[in-house]
């Protein structure tokens, strides 16, 4: 079960983000938002974050 949905049914506020372009929105509704939020983000192990690749900081295996 998605945390997010587990914090809803408990009566938290929460949002899930799994698509990449979406983040930004999401961190901006999230911290405009006041008191605490759940926030579940849904990535991929195998790709690496954007800032490691900017960073040239990727090691592959």
């Amino acid at each position: 079960m998605p945390y997010a949905e587990l914090a809803r049914l408990a009566g938290l506020p929460a949002v899930r983000c799994d698509r990449p372009r979406h983040v930004a929105s999401v961190w901006a509704d999230v911290l405009s938002q006041p008191g605490p939020v759940v926030v579940e983000f849904v990535v991929d192990g195998e790709i690496p974050p954007d800032w490691a690749r900017d960073a040239g900081s990727v090691r592959r295996r």
